[in-house]
């Protein structure tokens, strides 16, 4: 009976042996880790960058699709809903509208490609898992609707 090795050597190929692995060493240990802090200050540098940059008026979403209407099992956000969100969260973890800034929110509203742009009046930034939760839990139970964010570079279309 044949082994496998013997019969790769009959079809014209040699078994290749993986030695260079043996001796391994690591020779880069002092690798740096980025601190949650230089992101921070990143994101704060872009955003600054952006609002510098002259943009696109985008339309709202529901201008442009008028068909669209607004789920009506959703609740519309309280007064009493934000104070809640303002117990949980920090002033700088939480924008609010209350009418001097809709700049502050425009970013949020609206998708990387400037095609849609809701009309969201709170944005939460929450930084803790239990923050989040609590959040959601809440949201849930009094049926707010929620449109979650990482980058808001998705090609999605979910702020629709």
């Amino acid at each position: 009976m044949r082994t496998s090795q013997s019969l790769l050597q009959l079809a014209g190929k040699v078994p290749y042996k993986r030695t260079f692995l043996r001796n391994f060493k690591l020779i880069a240990s002092n690798i740096q880790q980025r601190s949650y802090a230089s992101l921070e200050n990143e994101a704060e540098k872009t955003a600054e960058i952006h609002k510098k940059v002259p943009s696109k008026v985008v339309s709202y979403t529901t201008d442009i699709y008028t068909h669209l209407k607004r789920n009506p099992n959703f609740k519309e956000l309280s007064p009493d809903d934000i104070k809640f969100f303002q117990s949980i969260l920090s002033p700088s973890e939480l924008i609010v509208d209350n009418g001097n800034n809709q700049d502050d929110l425009i970013p949020y509203n609206t998708d990387w490609m400037k095609k849609y742009r809701g009309k969201s009046k709170l944005v939460a930034k929450p930084k803790t898992t239990a923050q989040i939760s609590k959040l959601v839990k809440y949201c849930n139970e009094k049926k707010l609707a929620i449109v979650p964010q990482g980058g808001n570079t998705g090609l999605v279309g979910k702020n629709a």
